[in-house]
């Protein structure tokens, strides 16, 4: 078969496959682009981005990216690291002094941490810090009880800044010793406060001047103005039911955070960007080339380098439950593609990327120039799938 018609057949295949999953009840709507070597392979919008189906999913429609914040907060961490301004094993008290003295929650009670959190332990998650969610350990089981507060003092009408959030985060006690395991929790956002106390400025003001007014992601930000809320996309959760999986519209309010119209108290770090797909590929593809974007350079070479590396050693990936990382080290908030087999699917060792809440995607491959961006809005979705799927047609492609 000749190269254009296996493409050509490739792209109906993707194309297929798509239609496949986008139901009202399934997932309502999606938007996927490839790329590979500047060119653009694949760039279509399925479904729709409203509960009454009437607004179809389209390249710069809004969608709520949560996780896929983690992978900006890291270069903005290391555009600090450049300027000298943070390095990998400072102590994260130096900056948050709430951090100092932080206790460890085992079965035996409560002890003191054998040794301080450090920003390396912050962008590996090697931190101890969790977020609610629905592990039975202690540790978990008090920071739900602290954001159960922290939610009836948002809904009371309270705002809670960045900084006070993270001095609440910091009352809860850590599910390890730092850098003794690894878990996905708050780091991220913690980080973002450090970002602020380190430049002076909110998370939001300091991402638009460094990133996102270089790259041109002109929708990207922790809010969405009045005037650009109709390209807002409704927010689904999937619930499963034996084998039946169901898609319903969802409350946005979660993890401290709501879909805000003028500037948040809580900028956060690890999931509160909204973007579109035309955004957060030029983000992409400024990681693609190295730190540049039309001619500007955004982030060194090498730093992209330090900052794409797997930072995890060998007992510390031993601890990892998280099947998002399987197959995968993990560097600057984002998993690190390792091994094929492992993994169950196509893939370049040193590839990156990460994922978010509901659903989005991102996969950066340096050394092939090769992207995947994908965004919709179901939370709680099993994308783990879907992901694999779409990557071994993606990397089929080239």
């Amino acid at each position: 078969m000749k190269e254009l018609q296996r493409r050509e057949m490739l792209e109906e295949a993707l194309d297929r496959f798509a239609e496949g999953w986008i139901a009202p009840d399934n997932i309502p709507g999606m938007a996927v682009r490839i790329k590979h070597r500047g060119n653009t392979l694949y760039d279509k919008c399925f479904g729709f981005m409203d509960y009454g189906q009437t607004k179809p999913m389209e390249r710069d429609t809004i969608c709520r990216i949560y996780s896929m914040t983690k992978p900006v907060t890291a270069v903005a961490v290391h555009i600090l690291i450049e300027r000298g301004l943070l390095e990998y094993h400072a102590p994260l008290k130096e900056y948050l002094p709430e951090f100092s003295h932080m206790m460890v929650q085992t079965r035996e009670g409560l002890v003191p941490a054998r040794r301080d959190i450090e920003l390396l332990d912050l962008l590996r998650m090697t931190s101890g810090i969790v977020y609610p969610d629905n592990y039975m350990d202690a540790a978990t089981l008090v920071m739900n009880q602290s954001f159960e507060r922290i939610h009836e003092r948002l809904r009371s009408g309270e705002v809670i800044s960045t900084r006070d959030m993270v001095r609440e985060i910091a009352k809860n006690p850590l599910a390890f010793h730092p850098g003794e395991g690894w878990r996905y929790g708050f780091s991220a956002d913690v980080m973002g406060a450090v970002i602020e106390v380190v430049t002076g400025m909110s998370l939001g003001e300091f991402y638009r001047r460094e990133i996102f007014g270089p790259l041109e992601m002109w929708d990207t930000d922790f809010r969405v103005p009045e005037g650009k809320l109709h390209r807002l996309a409704d927010l689904y959760e999937c619930t499963v039911r034996g084998d039946r999986r169901q898609t319903t519209p969802a409350d946005c309010f979660v993890l401290g955070m709501s879909d805000d119209t003028a500037c948040p108290g809580f900028e956060a770090g690890g999931a509160g960007l909204y973007s579109t797909l035309e955004d957060y590929s030029h983000f992409v593809d400024m990681l693609v080339q190295g730190g540049i974007y039309k001619e500007e350079r955004i982030l060194g070479r090498k730093t992209i380098e330090l900052m794409t590396t797997n930072q995890l050693t060998e007992q510390q990936k031993r601890t990892i439950t998280d099947q998002f990382v399987t197959g995968n080290g993990y560097a600057s908030f984002q998993r690190v593609f390792e091994d094929r087999a492992v993994y169950g699917g196509s893939g370049t060792p040193g590839e990156f990327g990460w994922s978010g809440w509901t659903g989005p995607y991102e996969a950066v491959d340096q050394e092939e120039e090769f992207s995947i961006v994908m965004l919709m809005q179901v939370r709680d979705y099993d994308v783990i799938s879907l992901y694999r799927r779409i990557r071994n047609i993606a990397y089929a492609m080239i």
